[in-house]
């Protein structure tokens, strides 16, 4: 008995020793020491020993990523470059084009002219490429047009041309010429590259019976570039292996970064506090060479670095606040044990007035050990939503690339059925074509959801001009914006369905085909308004009040425009935007488009 006395009065002093600690806050400083010595202190060193490790393998990433950058805007310049090539080619190779070089003056004047209308019908096809500035086609033996200087030149004109030389000794192999000012008979200048090469009677291989050049618009090929600048001291050069003089003017006085660009092999150099690159297009022979300082490259990396470094000191941080509490647990668990331990004996020994105090909970350390599990489990889920949202918005980026790429095909096979079409003597189907092809262009806006009103109304007209064509010319049209509504944005695709229901839900019912529809705008305070009308069959005025409202899914009609339309522009521009529209049966119908003021284009995903 007396033993277990002893036990007892040696528990209680521990108790009111803890408990003495408690009050004064002595414990508290002890775990303040703790948390300083176990968790801030190991993770500043293990900090900084990351981020001065892990310095250069960042820097070398970052110039590894330019690089990419540099060959994704390379493969976009090859690809135009090769569709300026492939022109050439079908020119070169074409029937009508080199009967005219060899018989070149020996028809009639009559005939010469029909000639010349015939073949710049046939270069206006090439020259409405967004890439093309000009076509120009050399005679050897001169004729009635010759003199035109706008289309057709005499070959004697070449005569005092530095790069003449090199295109003859090439034998009508492609010959390009670089960036330069090109001076055209309108007092026009523009800075062109120029796709040159000799033509050759198809009868007669060695003879050549004039030069074909089309001049390219450099401005198109360099923004591709600018696009891909990742810092202002980037210099960014775009030539062609066999024109070395091409960065003469570029790099004038320095000679040792000139000759790096010329004489390296394709991929990443770093030489006296430069990184070189250079990328070489295989099908043009075009290089795009970048010269970017270290300090750029180290600058970008430094940033990329510190985001880094903040997340290995969060997880760092996360470890060893798990020690650290996981100790700190261990410890007051062992004080909770022992209190209830002191607690039990008093009460076996009959003390009710201590025993009474006990209130029956769980221990706040298991409370707070149940928290941070819960904490642990959400920063775990945490983590997975955001490895998850970043693999999305990755695949959106390539859906985005592949979105931008697959296009060129769709329009090189219009443009194909278009010169079929030429050569058919259909001008009907081509201007159909060359349409359709527009349309599809405008429609597509580059990825972006947010276009100008000037090229939304040119999207409704091309659509509109497709229409008027199958309807045999019956659709009467007019559209009537101010100039300064057309320098703003709106959400892509707005007008097109709007109008694709009332030719097919308005115009076509009617029994006469006298359609006309009417496009306005106009400005006032609270946003910008279209308002299109047309004079159809018409609806009853309670249908067309709700049908921006009803989703065509839930009411099991067809016609996702209208509905689609004005969700979008309320999820753009707010609940007091969209459609509101209007109707008279028998008479037509009133669309009111109603859109706030945007800043600027945005790109779609």
């Amino acid at each position: 008995m007396k033993k277990k006395g002893k036990e007892f009065l040696i528990d209680l002093d521990k108790y009111l020793h803890v408990r003495k600690q408690l009050e004064t806050g002595s414990v508290w400083k002890n775990v303040l020491a703790a948390f300083l010595l176990l968790v801030i202190l190991p993770t500043g060193i293990m900090l900084s020993w990351y981020y001065h490790k892990s310095a250069d393998a960042v820097e070398q990433e970052m110039a590894e990523t330019v690089f990419k950058t540099v060959e994704q805007a390379a493969q976009h310049i090859d690809l135009r470059l090769n569709s300026v090539k492939e022109i050439s080619d079908s020119i070169f190779m074409n029937t009508m084009f080199n009967q005219a070089l060899t018989q070149s003056g020996e028809q009639g004047i009559s005939a010469q002219v029909a000639e010349q209308a015939e073949l710049i019908r046939n270069i206006e096809v090439f020259q409405r490429r967004e890439d093309i500035q000009r076509i120009r086609i050399y005679y050897k033996t001169p004729n009635f047009y010759t003199g035109e200087h706008v289309n057709f030149f005499a070959y004697a004109d070449l005569e005092q041309e530095p790069w003449l030389g090199q295109m003859e000794e090439n034998n009508g192999a492609v010959t390009w010429i670089g960036a330069r000012e090109q001076a055209y008979s309108d007092g026009t200048e523009e800075t062109v590259l120029t796709c040159a090469r000799l033509m050759k009677n198809s009868s007669n291989i060695n003879e050549v019976t004039g030069a074909l050049l089309i001049d390219v618009k450099y401005e198109n090929l360099f923004q591709v570039l600018e696009e891909s600048r990742v810092s202002e001291q980037e210099l960014l050069f775009l030539y062609h292996e066999d024109a070395p003089w091409m960065l003469e003017e570029a790099l004038a006085g320095e000679e040792a970064a000139r000759s790096k660009l010329l004489t390296m092999e394709e991929g990443i150099s770093r030489e006296d506090g430069k990184y070189y690159m250079m990328k070489q297009m295989e099908d043009s022979g075009w290089r795009v060479g970048v010269i970017l300082p270290e300090k750029a490259v180290m600058a970008k990396g430094r940033h990329s670095n510190q985001f880094f470094s903040v997340i290995f000191l969060a997880m760092l941080f996360l470890l060893f606040m798990l020690v650290f509490f996981g100790v700190f647990g261990y410890l007051v668990m062992r004080v909770s044990w022992r209190i209830k331990r002191i607690v039990q004996k008093l009460e076996r020994e009959g003390i009710e007035t201590i025993g009474s105090q006990s209130t029956g909970e769980k221990s706040e350390v298991s409370l707070l050990e149940n928290h941070i599990d819960v904490m642990i489990a959400k920063a775990k889920d945490l983590m997975q939503e955001a490895f998850a949202a970043r693999l999305e918005k990755q695949e959106a980026e390539l859906r985005s690339l592949q979105a931008q790429i697959n296009p060129h095909f769709l329009y090189n096979t219009l443009d194909n059925i278009s010169w079929m079409a030429v050569r058919a003597n259909a001008p009907d189907i081509c201007d159909m074509i060359q349409t359709l092809s527009q349309y599809f262009r405008l429609s597509l806006s580059g990825g972006k959801d947010i276009v100008t009103v000037e090229n939304e109304l040119e999207l409704a007209r091309v659509y509109l001009e497709i229409q008027n064509s199958r309807f045999r010319g019956i659709l009467e049209y007019h559209i009537e914006v101010p100039e300064t509504m057309r320098s703003c944005y709106i959400p892509k695709l707005t007008l097109q369905p709007l109008l694709e229901n009332a030719v097919i839900h308005g115009l076509q019912p009617k029994p006469d085909k006298q359609w006309e529809l009417r496009i306005w705008g106009e400005e006032k305070e609270d946003g910008f308004f279209f308002y299109v009308q047309d004079n159809g069959v018409g609806m009853p005025e309670e249908t067309a009040a709700v049908l921006p409202l009803q989703s065509p899914a839930s009411e099991g009609r067809h016609g996702y425009g209208v509905y689609n339309v004005n969700k979008r522009l309320q999820l753009y521009c707010g609940e007091k935007y969209g459609l509101k529209i209007r109707s008279w049966p028998g008479k037509g119908t009133c669309v009111c488009v109603a859109f706030a003021r945007m800043e600027k284009e945005t790109p779609a995903g």
